[in-house]
């Protein structure tokens, strides 16, 4: 059994659920788009870019 916290984008705990043990990422990452949430690829992309924009800014690369 694997426990899973449900958190919204502001933080905010919503709820808590029990997956059985065998369930895969790409399992729960269907659950997610099912109800209607951007897939991990984009949230991974979304992250970087703004991680690489952050350090961009940081040395000044960007203005």
């Amino acid at each position: 059994m694997i426990a899973v916290q449900l958190i919204d984008s502001t933080g905010r705990v919503l709820g808590n659920m029990r997956l059985p043990a065998d369930v895969r990422l790409a399992d729960l990452e269907q659950l997610a788009l099912a109800a209607g949430h951007r897939s991990l690829s984009e949230h991974l992309e979304q992250y970087l870019a703004a991680e690489v924009r952050a350090q961009a800014l940081e040395v000044g690369v960007l203005a």
